[in-house]
């Protein structure tokens, strides 16, 4: 077994950035190689939940801290879902 797949035995999650135009074959390639070594891969679709932002257009992909910052004691209705703040 590869010193690599060694540190990923017992991960839960592996982030992948799906811009890259080799996505498809990498991920197949450690698909395939996670498989032969007994560790099953879980696919999350997350959709990042949109919140008012200070300035401009809302920003995907920061820290909790620029939500909580943002929405206050809003934040937890962020996070569940809720359509609207008020």
């Amino acid at each position: 077994m590869s010193p690599a797949v060694r540190a990923l035995r017992g991960a839960t999650t592996v982030d992948v950035d799906e811009t890259d135009h080799l996505f498809e074959r990498v991920i197949a390639l450690l698909e395939a190689l996670f498989e032969r070594n007994g560790i099953t891969v879980e696919w999350q679709d997350f959709a990042h939940p949109v919140y008012p932002q200070l300035h401009g257009e809302f920003v995907p992909y920061l820290s909790a801290l620029d939500l909580v910052l943002n929405c206050g004691d809003q934040s937890r209705a962020v996070l569940e879902g809720v359509s609207h703040l008020g």
